[in-house]
């Protein structure tokens, strides 16, 4: 059977009962669609500020040198408040679905306590495939300076 566009498309209709155990209960969640992942990194990026980089390099006959040099500049206060809003519009939009009656607002998921909101933000992401594993095996395998 080949999959159909209707098919594919009804991802952000499909929700599912997850346990959330710092509020000893249910709720109903559903994965976000790759427009919405994508407007979670660029709220994110957008934070980011500025970077250059300058590669200098020089050769011989034995030997290649190379030097890279790099400058950030990065408002962290910025990146804070935007890190922290794309988690608020992951949980967001991860609640709105069918199979919750009363629609979640910005203000609701604010006033949410600390282990709850996280909670349903990781189980957002598992089931949006928005995990940062493969990231940090990337970093763990990284070269070390020498």
């Amino acid at each position: 059977m080949v999959l159909k566009k209707t098919d594919i498309l009804m991802g952000k209709e499909h929700y599912e009962e997850v346990r959330i155990e710092s509020a000893d209960d249910t709720i109903y969640i559903r994965p976000l669609t790759i427009g919405e992942i994508h407007q979670i990194s660029q709220m994110k990026n957008k934070a980011l500020g500025d970077y250059t980089a300058n590669q200098k390099g020089t050769t011989s006959k034995k030997r290649m040198k190379s030097q890279i040099e790099a400058q950030a500049k990065m408002n962290m206060e910025r990146l804070t408040i935007a890190d922290n809003k794309a988690d608020i519009k992951t949980v967001e939009w991860g609640l709105d679905n069918d199979g919750n009656p009363d629609k979640f607002t910005e203000q609701d998921i604010t006033n949410m306590i600390p282990k709850v909101f996280y909670e349903i933000l990781e189980k957002v992401k598992e089931i949006s495939h928005m995990e940062d594993d493969e990231v940090e095996g990337e970093v763990d395998t990284f070269p070390e300076e020498s």
